[in-house]
């Protein structure tokens, strides 16, 4: 069972209303983050978008549309809705 956190959430880093790059900020360590598309598929992280070593989330390879950020961190798990437009 997880523990779920509400000390996680996702930061823009880019300005404008659509922004494609944004922050992973909170408490604890991050540990690992996966994006949940609105049928339940989890997207590939790849080497053109995702999170690098400065907890950044690059998702400007995504298509429109709902998603779910699962971000896993030392101290449990946090779950962030994004719209991709």
């Amino acid at each position: 069972m997880h523990n779920f956190v509400k000390e996680v959430c996702l930061l823009p880093l880019t300005s404008g209303k659509h922004p494609e790059s944004f922050s992973l900020a909170g408490k604890g360590e991050i540990l690992g983050v996966s994006i949940i598309d609105g049928m339940g598929k989890e997207c590939p992280l790849t080497s053109g978008g995702g999170i690098n070593a400065d907890h950044k989330l690059d998702i400007h390879g995504l298509k429109p549309g709902l998603y779910w950020v699962k971000i896993k961190t030392s101290t449990g798990v946090a779950v962030e809705r994004l719209v991709k437009r």
